[in-house]
């Protein structure tokens, strides 16, 4: 065979070698594309989960902001002063009566659920807020809350 006769036949096999190579790489990006939706989904569905999950304990929280409690369910009562904030009377009393170590220990679940509640109200001078300790998720298994609710409902 002469060397001409050997380009047609090279050119071809390049020209398939470079098409299969096309459609491999063309494969996988629809793969990778496909599975990055899939992980996306996964992701919004964790996100809406998270939301939903987050709204039905903010309703426990207005719940149990709007009961009345017994007297053994107050650790500590807040009365409002000029310069003060609800939240940092609050984190006091429960401070004190779980101790610093404690309440640092636990911090990460009890701080939303008060400074949830502590936000509920408008404070003004002289009204006394009492902070309570409720179990906000007894399904949970994970302890109890502290909030502060509004003396008038107690």
């Amino acid at each position: 065979m002469s060397e001409k006769e050997k380009d047609p036949i090279l050119t071809k096999a390049a020209a398939v070698g470079l098409g299969l190579t096309l459609a491999a790489g063309i494969g996988i990006a629809v793969g990778q594309n496909a599975n990055n939706e899939g992980q996306k989904n996964d992701r919004v569905e964790a996100a809406n989960e998270a939301i939903d999950t987050q709204e039905a304990f903010r309703d426990s929280i207005d719940a149990a902001i709007n009961a009345e409690y017994d007297a053994k369910d107050i650790i500590g009562e807040i009365t409002v002063e000029q310069g003060t904030t609800l939240m940092s009377e609050a984190e006091a009393i429960v401070k004190d009566t779980l101790g610093e170590s404690l309440y640092d220990d636990v911090k990460e679940s009890i701080y939303d659920p008060l400074l949830y509640s502590a936000k509920q109200h408008n404070p003004q001078p002289g009204e006394t807020y009492p902070v309570v300790e409720v179990d906000l998720d007894p399904e949970n298994n994970n302890g109890n809350e502290y909030i502060v609710v509004n003396e008038s409902k107690n």
